[in-house]
């Protein structure tokens, strides 16, 4: 496990309705939190991986 943490800088968001809150470092992560009505919030997360 790798012991130096990356910061991943947040963007804007790309919902249409404007109701996330994003994070990304291109080709690599992506992090969404997204409040959803009646459920509460759902975070998402994306993460590519180079095979060897």
């Amino acid at each position: 496990m790798s012991e130096n943490l990356t910061v991943i800088p947040r963007v804007e968001s790309r919902a249409p309705n404007k109701n996330t809150i994003e994070w990304e470092i291109p080709d690599k992560v992506l992090a969404t939190l997204m409040l959803i009505i009646r459920v509460g919030y759902m975070l998402l997360v994306k993460v590519k991986k180079q095979k060897k």
